[in-house]
């Protein structure tokens, strides 16, 4: 995998510097063998491009080193690098977040479609008027066996007919 990186440290006599790594921040020992084409010195402050591998001594060295502008993939430098993905805390943010949002969206569409199906009457309106008609049957059915014990049976249907105390005289 290639990389890119700044020298931090060199030293011209002896012929070996430090890069630090741009994605991470990591130092690695850079060797002027490592360079594969030189069209100047290597110096602090100049942005190479390189592999990195274990070096004899067994810590992370470069190889492949050119400088960035110079290497024959210079047109890696212009393409930004993939983005990280996200890790452990900034995960579960963001999934409280997109949780937070799609709740939200989900009140205020329930909400509405809520709104547009109410009834014209309350509910407390209805169950009023409901309990009046049942206390009217009841009511009404009281009225019955009341005229029935007394006498007053209506079978037939139709109201029994007054009598008349005036034909008798």
């Amino acid at each position: 995998m290639r990389y890119y990186g700044t020298i931090t440290r060199w030293n011209s006599k002896r012929g070996f510097g430090a890069a630090t790594i741009e994605d991470t921040g990591q130092e690695i020992f850079l060797a002027l063998a490592a360079f594969t084409t030189l069209t100047r010195l290597p110096a602090e402050g100049q942005h190479i491009s390189f592999n990195i591998t274990e070096g004899r001594r067994g810590r992370k060295e470069a190889e492949n080193v050119c400088f960035a502008l110079d290497c024959a993939d210079c047109f890696d430098v212009l393409v930004p690098p993939p983005e990280k993905p996200l890790a452990g805390k900034q995960a579960i943010v963001g999934l409280i977040a997109v949780i937070f949002v799609c709740s939200i969206f989900a009140v205020l569409w329930y909400g509405l479609h809520f709104s547009e199906n109410t009834p014209e009457e309350p509910v407390v309106k209805k169950q009023e008027t409901m309990v009046h008609e049942v206390a009217a049957k009841i009511e009404a059915e009281r009225k019955a066996w009341r005229d029935a014990v007394n006498g007053n049976n209506q079978r037939s249907g139709q109201p029994q007919r007054a009598k008349d105390n005036t034909s008798k005289q």
